[in-house]
């Protein structure tokens, strides 16, 4: 009698595990107002110059203010540069120029070839008081006369939430179009303006974010997403941040008000999930449930560290995660055009001269700077530590800005997370007792 063969009924079981493991969750999120627990970035807007070729001819503007400027914000930049070189505004050439700075490839079923309202202005003058005021032309007919004055809000630091959410408080819904599916469409966008003390520039967010309800094992989990750090109009996928909501009873040492990045890691309960990012098109998140969470590591506090290897710029010897266990570890994610990482240049040399070696170092990684450059900065600082030049690492890690740091435990865990100045000496010295 013939054996019969329980192989394929093995691979079978494994890829249906397999797949199981891998199962990605699309969760659908919807757009709310204002920043939820967010702390949101600006964007700057230069005061428009009369000779401008952009300039369009703007109406009613009140005849009681004095010092006006005037800023045009460009919401679909794409479209905005398409009309003005269809209306022979602009040359080929300058139109080339900047769709090679959007880095876009010009598709004609993606614009119109109708002038589309994709720019709003906003004038900012003082009024009889000498108070400085802001409008917006809401409604993008150029017309200010139907249109509301509003007290230009100042961005000073340092800058608490309350003032962050009157920023949000103080905001506009704009109108404009765009083409969806061959048809053009209106929308509205809020536009929240402020000024900055002694500049004319004015400074800009989308006070809005995106929200969704996670069911698992019978309860319910709100989530909060961030995009683009409320500068971006539209859904980033590769700019964007997620916040667990609920949950508070968790008792574990990772802290959920930290922003969770892509491919980062969260709880919902007991339960570890990843977050993989959002889908623009679709306007989900995506997350997958994590099989084996005791394997993770991440560049989030609570979590091993991840693993890296790399080559001191200088020495060219190997700088590994294993070699510095058993000891504090600071990475100090910098670049050599950064100027608030030099200036704690002079700080890291002063605790690596405290601490002795076998209980704290720190470890440079420099991202997105030139050999020669970096050179220069080691031999004019004198830094004598360990530096590692490499945007692999940087990217491995999720850093998305200069100065970042994280601050690993001797047991390779991640503790702190851009920790540095006074409060790194106070910790360090808490814990080196």
């Amino acid at each position: 009698m013939k054996k019969k063969s329980f192989l394929p009924v093995l691979i079978l079981l494994w890829l249906s595990l397999n797949t199981f493991a891998q199962e990605v969750l699309e969760v659908p999120i919807n757009l709310s107002q204002g920043y939820s627990v967010f702390h949101p970035g600006i964007g700057g807007i230069m005061a428009e110059a009369e000779d401008s070729p952009f300039r369009l001819e703007l109406r009613g503007i009140p005849g009681n203010l004095k010092n006006i400027t005037k800023h045009q914000f460009r919401i679909d930049e794409k479209q905005f540069f398409y009309q003005l070189f269809i209306g022979k505004k602009i040359s080929k050439e300058m139109f080339d120029q900047w769709m090679q700075l959007l880095k876009y490839v010009p598709n004609e079923k993606e614009l119109s070839k109708e002038p589309l309202r994709v720019s709003v202005y906003a004038i900012v003058g003082e009024n009889e008081a000498g108070n400085k005021v802001w409008l917006a032309d809401t409604d993008t007919d150029l017309d200010f006369s139907d249109e509301q004055a509003r007290p230009l809000l100042m961005y000073a630091m340092p800058l608490d939430f309350e003032k962050y959410k009157s920023f949000a408080d103080n905001a506009v819904q704009v109108k404009h179009q765009l083409l969806r599916n061959g048809k053009v469409v209106e929308e509205t966008l809020p536009l929240a303006i402020v000024g900055m003390p002694e500049d004319e520039n004015v400074y800009f967010n989308f006070p809005r974010h995106y929200t969704a309800t996670i069911n698992d094992q019978g309860k319910a989990y709100k989530i909060a997403i961030e995009s683009g750090s409320f500068v971006s109009k539209d859904l980033n996928e590769e700019d964007n941040k997620l916040v667990v909501l609920t949950d508070k009873a968790r008792n574990r040492t990772v802290d959920l008000s930290v922003p969770v990045r892509p491919n980062q890691y969260f709880y919902l309960g007991d339960v570890m999930y990843q977050y993989l990012g959002v889908n623009g098109e679709k306007s989900v998140a995506r997350i997958r449930k994590v099989q084996h969470p005791d394997t993770v590591k991440s560049a989030q506090i609570g979590f091993p560290t991840l693993d890296f290897k790399g080559k001191d710029f200088k020495s060219e010897k190997e700088v590994t995660t294993e070699q510095l266990k058993g000891k504090y570890v600071l990475l100090d994610f910098w670049a050599t055009w950064c100027g608030p990482c030099i200036k704690e240049f002079p700080r890291l040399k002063a605790l690596t001269d405290q601490y002795d070696k076998s209980k704290f170092e720190v470890v440079g990684i420099i991202g997105q700077s030139k050999p020669e450059d970096v050179a220069k900065l080691i031999e004019k600082h004198g830094l004598t530590w360990s530096q590692v030049l490499s945007d692999k690492i940087v990217e491995q890690h999720g850093v998305a800005s200069y100065p970042s740091t994280l601050l690993i435990s001797p047991e390779g865990k991640v503790i702190y997370k851009d920790i540095k100045g006074e409060e790194l000496e106070r910790v360090l010295a808490e814990l080196m007792k």
